[in-house]
């Protein structure tokens, strides 16, 4: 039938849930026991910014493994692998200097924490799925177009646009940032190209814990930001606003309609 126990999932699927979410607060808030955990130092948006994507993957299996609902776990071990494993070439490439030893580090890290996903990927895709109803239309139209927006901003950082996020951002985290929104690209066009009702919702709650974190310290910097890069700030902050509204919208008429599909065990 493949893949492992139901249960050991899930209860793996809590503790690295809580666990992300513990950093994600330290990394947002700026602290420096979690800030340490990015390769160099960084502006606070940036680091507010990886703190939304730990939120959003602590959000997302804390949610998989407390419903049961792990039909995206497949999608988000290979957005994981994906994100890991390019980082990890790109932090083994970056030039000799005073912090070689701690880019070796964070890139052997990287690179292991990329083949457990990968395994995690190839041990769950073929798990029988707890349903097989189709993806709600609007849920589907809104997946495809998260696909198309974050697959825009990903290419556009790895090719060295400096005029795609909304703050003035360093060169090597562009790039770190981009191999993000690609394994990003890759969790919501695994749904879109498998479009099952199967834990569509733990991709929901992925972002809308995204767009909780970002949005606060984004808008208190706001002001604060230079002048050329305020339409990109403001693109953003529609796709956060209405990316979450969406998510909201949908998980509420979820619950109201009593849809909560959980796997046993």
């Amino acid at each position: 039938m493949g893949g492992p126990p139901i249960t050991l999932v899930r209860r793996l699927l809590v503790v690295l849930g809580v666990a992300n979410l513990v950093v994600a607060v330290g990394m947002a808030s700026g602290q420096a026991w979690a800030s340490g955990w990015w390769p160099w130092p960084d502006g606070p948006l940036t680091l507010a910014f990886v703190g939304a994507i730990l939120a959003a993957i602590g959000a997302g299996s804390l949610w998989a493994g407390l419903s049961g609902e792990t039909g995206s776990v497949p999608a988000g071990a290979l957005d994981l692998a994906v994100t890991l494993g390019g980082s990890a070439v790109f932090l083994a490439g970056v030039g000799p200097g005073e912090d070689r030893g701690n880019l070796t580090r964070a890139a052997t890290v990287a690179a292991l924490l990329a083949v457990g996903n990968l395994g995690l990927f190839l041990a769950t895709r073929r798990r029988p799925q707890a349903t097989r109803a189709p993806l709600p239309r609007p849920v589907l139209v809104a997946f495809v177009a998260f696909t198309a927006i974050l697959l825009a901003v990903a290419l556009g950082l790895l090719l060295g646009s400096d005029r795609v996020m909304p703050w003035p951002m360093r060169p090597d985290s562009a790039v770190l940032v981009g191999w993000i929104f690609l394994g990003n690209t890759v969790y919501f066009a695994y749904a879109v190209l498998r479009p099952t009702t199967d834990g569509y919702r733990t991709q929901l709650w992925s972002f809308l814990a995204y767009d909780l974190v970002l949005l606060p310290p984004l808008l208190a910097r706001a002001p604060d930001l230079p002048g050329e890069l305020r339409p990109n700030l403001v693109v953003y902050l529609l796709v956060l606003v209405g990316s979450a509204v969406f998510c909201v919208v949908v998980l509420l008429r979820d619950l109201r309609r009593a849809r909560w599909v959980t796997v046993p065990g």
